[in-house]
């Protein structure tokens, strides 16, 4: 985990100010390089809601809501198409109710990632023949204790066009966990905006 006050890049200079209008009003990603040797990893910078929130209609009252927005940086194994791969979370991110979640848990709300998950036992392989899955998740109230699971899916472009669609639960879809349940998915939110 990276927390970093700073706004400069690895070699000192300022770091560009690239604010995604794409993502949630209240938080927003910005890319830049952890350091030279290591090009795989990224930061991503996210600030804290400042405003109660709701899930589907339902009040979730954050004790730990700052009055003014606080940035985290994250480090993170990369950010696809503005979607944070392989996150490295606070410390009990899954296993904390919303209502008492400090600051740096909060300044993933609403922000979907992906989890890349892999395995070798003839169970996961059954189901995964490649021996890896990509988890989306996010926390978002659809659970009091973690973030909510969104679905598994075979390839990194389906997770993440999956975190960028939004969660499948609020459309009645569920968890999604096959490419064919991902383009009904997909198609019935066409079908919503036409």
């Amino acid at each position: 985990m990276t927390e970093n006050s700073t706004d400069t890049s690895s070699d000192g200079t300022a770091a560009p100010d690239s604010r995604s209008e794409e993502l949630p009003p209240q938080n927003w990603l910005e890319r830049k390089k952890v350091n030279e040797v290591t090009e795989r990893h990224e930061v991503v910078r996210l600030s804290t809601p400042t405003q109660p929130a709701n899930f589907c209609g339902m009040p979730i009252e954050f004790r730990n809501l700052p009055s003014k927005p606080q940035e985290f940086e994250f480090e993170c194994a990369s950010i696809v198409d503005g979607v944070v791969v392989d996150p490295v979370l606070p410390e009990n991110f899954d296993a904390y109710a919303n209502e008492g979640r400090p600051a740096r848990h909060l300044a993933w709300w609403r922000i979907p990632f992906v989890r890349v998950c892999q395995g070798s036992s003839p169970e996961f392989k059954a189901h995964w023949p490649e021996g890896q899955r990509y988890d989306v998740r996010c926390l978002d109230g659809g659970a009091w204790d973690r973030s909510t699971g969104w679905g598994s899916l075979p390839t990194l472009d389906e997770a993440v066009t999956l975190a960028k669609a939004g969660n499948p639960h609020l459309a009645g879809v569920g968890y999604i966990s096959t490419s064919d349940q991902l383009k009904a998915f997909l198609d019935a939110q066409k079908n919503v905006t036409k």
